[in-house]
């Protein structure tokens, strides 16, 4: 069974450690948080992922289905590239927030911070997702504003091949 982080109390424990979800942070953490939160969308701010989402609806609003896919398959591939990393970023985002117990919260320490993710092999991917969403601002908004974007987009398009359709069978 895989181990839970104790939202409530704001703990993990492990076989080999005690960790403290920390409500705040060190300059030195936040700089390397920072430069993470960028890594966590996969190589892609979030502005960058609305932008492209937006181009793409706009390209299949405009039929134009070759530059879509160009623009789509240029996103998933940076997708693809940040799910082939070996360590992901999330957790080591997660890590900047989560304290062992032997920790000083003011240091950062990218060898500790990797014995920590190591000590968390049995622990639910999820609920580092959902402490990341936390830790973002604006991460979940900017998923349900890209979701409600590409469920406009789709609407769009299929709206508009159902009217050339119409358009064609009447000429």
């Amino acid at each position: 069974m895989l181990r839970k982080i104790d939202f409530e109390h704001g703990v993990l424990k492990t076989e080999n450690h005690i960790y403290r979800i920390s409500k705040s942070i060190s300059v030195k953490r936040y700089k390397e948080f920072e430069l993470m939160q960028t890594e966590v969308a996969y190589g892609y701010t979030f502005k960058d992922i609305e932008k492209s989402l937006t181009q793409v609806r706009e390209e299949l609003n405009k039929l134009k289905f070759v530059d879509a896919s160009v623009t789509l398959d240029n996103l998933m591939s940076g997708i693809k590239r940040g799910l082939e990393r070996e360590n992901n970023v999330t957790l080591k985002m997660c890590a900047l927030f989560m304290l062992r117990e032997d920790e000083k919260a003011a240091d950062y320490d990218e060898a500790l911070q990797q014995e920590k993710i190591k000590d968390w092999e049995d622990v639910d991917i999820a609920d580092f997702f959902e402490l990341a969403m936390n830790l973002i601002p604006g991460l979940l908004s900017a998923y349900r504003k890209i979701s409600q974007s590409i469920s406009k987009g789709a609407e769009n398009l299929m709206m508009e091949l159902l009217n050339t359709t119409e358009k064609e069978k009447s000429e």
